[in-house]
């Protein structure tokens, strides 16, 4: 059984309108938006469940996700080739690693666009995620661009794997507090599970390091793609799933909810 704590808001009226961003601070007797009929209760409760969010804002997440997924079985493909591929295909390699950085980054810019909701509690980890997904653009153009000038690098060297590591736990976290309002415990856990991941596997390396002067460390750096990657891919399709579900109740819930405004949505 789901047990809802309410509480008075003292900063309620200074809510705008979910849907489009209407001021309802000085109207007190309305049931439903002047502007677009939703319901003004939506907007100024303390319900923050998908189901009950913005529709526009949701509907874009599952397909999003669904992109991210490919786009990592893309780069378990990729990883593949580089592992096992001759020297002579480091170019090839090396254009796959800008482009992945680029898209991913991208698709994450655009996952992460923001609710308008208030208070914004997902700010912090939205601002954070951007920034490397800035950085991974950044990156990804350089790669792309010393692969055309003929500085054929090794294109899984450290810093793209790192910095793609970093975007791909930024995002997980901000993906991990959309899951508590899924009221999916499961997913949220294991979405935990995959962010101590890699950082357990960071505190093994370092262990092996003090104690075996690093003898199987590289066993260690290759093997972490090998379940990072399909172990990303699946929790992604998941996520799709849900925000698909999430985001066509969302639509019915407030189609339900709007009354005939003078701009009804």
């Amino acid at each position: 059984m789901l047990i809802t704590l309410v509480k008075s808001d003292a900063k309620a009226r200074e809510k705008p309108c979910l849907r489009c961003g209407y001021s309802l601070r000085k109207i007190v007797d309305v049931r439903h938006c002047p502007e677009c009929g939703l319901a003004v209760w939506v907007s100024l409760s303390g319900n923050s469940a998908l189901e009950w969010s913005n529709p526009r804002w949701l509907g874009p997440l599952g397909p999003i996700c669904a992109g991210i997924a490919l786009l990592t079985l893309a780069a378990m493909g990729a990883y593949a080739a580089a592992r096992f591929s001759p020297k002579s295909q480091t170019l090839i390699q090396q254009m796959i690693t800008g482009f992945f950085l680029m898209i991913d980054a991208g698709l994450t810019w655009i996952l992460t666009a923001n609710e308008k909701r208030y208070p914004d509690r997902l700010k912090t980890y939205r601002i954070v995620t951007r920034i490397l997904a800035v950085a991974a653009v950044t990156l990804g153009a350089w790669i792309v661009f010393a692969g055309l000038t003929e500085h054929n690098d090794d294109p899984l060297r450290f810093p793209p794997r790192l910095l793609a590591l970093a975007l791909s736990i930024a995002t997980f976290a901000y993906l991990r507090q959309l899951a508590r309002r899924m009221n999916s415990l499961l997913l949220s856990r294991l979405t935990g599970y995959l962010l101590l991941f890699p950082a357990g596997l960071t505190l093994v390396t370092w262990v092996i390091l003090i104690y075996f002067l690093g003898r199987f460390i590289p066993v260690l750096v290759g093997f972490l793609p090998v379940i990072y990657l399909p172990a990303t891919a699946i929790l992604l399709s998941w996520y799709a799933v849900e925000f698909w579900r999430s985001a066509a109740a969302a639509q019915a819930n407030w189609a339900k909810e709007t009354g005939q405004g003078p701009n009804p949505a």
